[in-house]
């Protein structure tokens, strides 16, 4: 921490408890907030960048196929969620029933009934739903609905009396967080997330194919989709909600509840954070640091290099198409296809100058700025596979030259 606190780690106690903070008297007293509430899950400790043991057996080949031969380009929510959501239900259900089968009154029967309900295509998500739970109470009463949306809200429609409620209800959270990162394949929410992550990598590839309109795109990818998966399956190792855990525990951090206000009382010199969930007085403080990551929007870059290349014309924001079918400035600068060469503002693409990374988010969603080692460069490994590709283009051009220049004989 720098204040002279030390993080101890006993393996032998529980998931979830097995770091203390002792601190030193010296530490500031944090107050962290979220819209949700709450911070990133902790990834899951299965090995696998997807975790071994997802099968997507909704989410396939030939179901993309399919709605693409009945339908034309993909719509994310009508044609590709439902397959999803399918696909993270199974695998929810078919982990409980291996890591805690008693609850169930005939195990193998649930799973056979269940899977023929998930290959039910006329049940939209809520109709689904609703047989899902009849299904369920049927055969295992105690077992709980999984929702899949609200993985990302865990605190949505839940208020809290006091301020000591909401802090005990938060820590239990982190607790059980870092013990079913814990469980790794033994965990039905961590693996349900996996299945969740998996949809996402197959979704990648679709987008970055051109295979998904791009209103849909923009209203449900980026609009809802984005949020819900970021915050499930790109949170921090297990290692960081434990030492989180821990600095509550000792006092130093408390988290504030969902949607917090912030604001400034002149009177008192000090900054204000409520939350709308929790019953409590505001808590107050004399510092605030606001620690969200900037949008990735070209045009708005602070950054000289892009904002000069912008100014001079030898770049421009790609033009998109929104849910109402007007035009509008992407997040990305126009590029031509891969290997991704820069398109001026005369919409001439530049024989030298090639795009990488986050600068590609108007023809690529979820471009990261790292990529999965020995991955499938359509999926997790694509910046890896775009690196390649433009450096067998400059390589392409710079021998050609060199043959060109050679001299005879």
């Amino acid at each position: 921490m720098g204040r002279g606190g030390r993080f101890r780690w006993n393996p032998q106690a529980e998931a979830g408890r097995r770091c203390e903070y002792a601190a030193s008297g010296r530490e500031p007293h944090l107050l962290a907030g979220s819209r949700r509430g709450a911070p990133y899950r902790a990834k899951t400790g299965a090995p696998g960048f997807v975790p071994a043991g997802i099968r997507l057996v909704h989410l396939t080949d030939a179901a993309i196929e399919e709605a693409e031969r009945r339908h034309g380009r993909l719509d994310f929510a009508a044609h590709l969620w439902p397959l999803i959501i399918r696909d993270v239900l199974a695998t929810y259900y078919r982990t409980l029933v291996e890591v805690a089968g008693e609850l169930f009154d005939d195990p193998a029967g649930f799973l056979e009934a269940f899977d023929a309900l998930l290959r039910r295509e006329d049940l939209g998500e809520q109709v689904l739903a609703s047989r899902g739970q009849a299904l369920l109470h049927s055969h295992a009463p105690d077992a709980i609905w999984l929702d899949v949306r609200s993985l990302g809200r865990p605190f949505d429609g839940v208020t809290f009396a006091s301020a000591a409620q909401h802090r005990e209800h938060m820590l239990a959270y982190l607790e059980d967080d870092a013990a079913s990162s814990a469980a790794g394949a033994a965990s039905p929410v961590k693996m349900a997330i996996g299945a969740m992550h998996a949809g996402r990598m197959r979704l990648k590839a679709l987008i970055s194919e051109g295979r998904v309109a791009e209103a849909s795109r923009i209203e449900d990818v980026e609009g809802w989709f984005e949020p819900l998966i970021e915050g499930l399956a790109s949170g921090p190792p297990m290692q960081r909600i434990e030492e989180l855990a821990a600095l509550m525990r000792a006092g130093v951090v408390d988290i504030l509840g969902p949607d917090p206000l912030f604001d400034v009382d002149r009177d008192a010199g000090c900054f204000t954070a409520e939350s709308p969930w929790v019953e409590a007085d505001p808590a107050t403080a004399r510092w605030l640091v606001e620690a969200m990551m900037p949008a990735n929007r070209v045009r708005l870059s602070a950054s000289p290099l892009v904002s000069s290349l912008l100014a001079t014309g030898l770049a421009r924001a790609q033009e998109v198409v929104d849910v109402a079918g007007a035009p509008r400035a992407g997040k990305g600068f126009a590029v031509t296809e891969a290997p991704h060469r820069l398109v001026d503002a005369s919409g001439a693409a530049s024989p030298s100058i090639y795009v990488l990374g986050l600068q590609l988010s108007s023809v690529q969603w979820g471009t990261a700025i790292a990529a999965e080692a020995g991955g499938d460069p359509q999926a997790g490994a694509r910046t890896l596979a775009d690196a390649d590709a433009a450096a067998g283009s400059v390589v392409q051009t710079a021998l050609g030259a060199a043959v060109l220049e050679a001299p005879a004989g």
